[in-house]
């Protein structure tokens, strides 16, 4: 495990928490059942495509920046990987967002998972599948060029547990990429209690 501190906010990897061969298992089933949407957002007034695809599964729907996905129940991989995952954080998870990056064009702008429907104190774990990409962070507030940013590549099989107050604190992302061109898939589970 490797440990990172930003700005008092813990961020612990774990390197190949799932062995290559498992990992390329589950990126292929998700990658090919998974009902992938590409859903709109809002942007100063204009409607733009967000530049990867979601699925979210639990017990409860979910809605942000004007997106509502209506909860899917686990399923039966969803809940052996959420198991072993809360084995090894001792958090409890009910809900997964699933996000699919086609390729390096794919993205995620800077931003934190700070909605009120999530336990606030509770980690956010983030399961890596497929292609690697890195993952930048910054002090929230801090805008323009040349700040401080911490980046972290995480590879296939990689689990990130972004601990409390890392979505008080910190903003992230997934930044386009020229180098990294496979597709990758994301599974990002959390703890809801606001439904």
């Amino acid at each position: 495990m490797i440990s990172k501190s930003f700005y008092g906010c813990e961020l612990l990897i774990f390197e190949s928490f799932c062995s290559k061969e498992y990992s390329r298992m589950l990126f292929n089933q998700f990658y090919k059942k998974t009902t992938w949407v590409q859903n709109d957002i809002m942007i100063f007034g204009k409607k733009h495509k967000i530049p990867r695809l979601n699925d979210w599964y639990g017990s409860v729907d979910m809605k942000y920046s004007n997106i509502h996905f209506e909860a899917k129940p686990m399923t039966k991989t969803l809940n052996q990987i959420r198991s072993k995952i809360e084995k090894e954080t001792n958090t409890f998870y009910n809900s997964v967002l699933m996000n699919l990056y086609r390729n390096g064009n794919d993205s995620m702008g800077w931003h934190s998972d700070d909605e009120n429907i999530y336990n606030p104190t509770s980690p956010i774990a983030s399961l890596s599948l497929g292609g690697s990409r890195w993952m930048k962070f910054k002090k929230k507030n801090i805008h323009g060029l040349g700040k401080k940013t911490l980046k972290l590549k995480l590879n296939s099989g990689d689990l990130l547990i972004m601990k409390y107050p890392t979505q008080d604190k910190l903003r992230h992302s997934i930044p386009k990429s020229l180098t990294d061109k496979e597709s990758r898939i994301n599974l990002t589970f959390r703890t809801v209690i606001n439904p």
